[in-house]
């Protein structure tokens, strides 16, 4: 079971790679362009990220069922705030390119700091414990 857990958690860091990279590839556009297309990948990066996140935190879940390692519930925390986060965040650039750009601006800041006080238990986690994550050393 630590293997599954351990796939997940490398699959879902991949994933994560891939949404930030969509999401960076957005926000130049629409820095630059200004285009809605931009903001459309934004959201799409933000959700693509949430589900990386979300396989991260159920790859630790698996990996605590099995070691019952205290660090393992920063880690854990941590996943599912910045899955929190990225979702956030996708539902603002969605108010932002709909509804109100000043409106979806205070949302996207207030997921933007749910994701890194998600970073912050995630770290705290890893830097604690045999996570998967201090095996890259």
């Amino acid at each position: 079971m630590r293997i599954y857990g351990e796939e997940l958690i490398y699959s879902g860091a991949w994933v994560v790679l891939i949404g930030t990279a969509i999401a960076a590839v957005g926000q130049t556009k629409v820095t630059t362009t200004e285009s809605p297309k931009g903001s459309k990948l934004v959201a799409q990066g933000n959700m693509v990220e949430a589900f990386g996140n979300s396989l991260q935190a159920l790859g630790n879940e698996k990996l605590f069922l099995e070691e019952r390692e205290q660090f393992q519930i920063n880690t854990i925390t941590g996943a599912w705030l910045q899955t929190v986060g990225n979702i956030t965040n996708t539902v603002a650039t969605n108010i932002e390119m709909n509804i109100s750009k000043e409106e979806g601006a205070g949302l996207n800041a207030v997921g933007s700091g749910i994701q890194g006080l998600g970073a912050i238990y995630e770290a705290m986690g890893a830097a604690e414990g045999s996570s998967p994550i201090n095996n890259w050393k």
